[in-house]
């Protein structure tokens, strides 16, 4: 059985909606690979994007999925900052308060 979301709060038209469901999809098939997600599209006023998962899932359950992988990810090198390493940039003086 296929269970399908339409994921209403992300418009595919910007570019960071875009992203949003793209990491969406990658989140999936990374933490339940079994499910085999797939995503699609479709105009609703806006471009939307669509789960398609495989097994029953219900829309509770598949947040709380996605909220622990999320949750596990924190020591992932994206969530790294550093504000030395900011400093050290080129244009660090474009985007620092101690300038202004």
């Amino acid at each position: 059985m296929a269970c399908r979301f339409d994921l209403k709060g992300i418009d595919g038209a910007n570019p960071l909606g875009f992203l949003a469901a793209l990491g969406t999809l990658r989140s999936l098939t990374v933490a339940r690979p079994e499910f085999i997600p797939k995503l699609s599209w479709k105009v609703d006023g806006v471009w939307r994007p669509t789960l398609e998962l495989k097994g029953g899932v219900d829309k509770t359950e598949l947040i709380d999925i996605l909220g622990s992988y999320l949750s596990d990810q924190i020591d992932h090198p994206a969530f790294f900052y550093d504000q030395e390493s900011i400093k050290d940039t080129t244009n660090y003086h474009l985007i620092s308060s101690e300038n202004t």
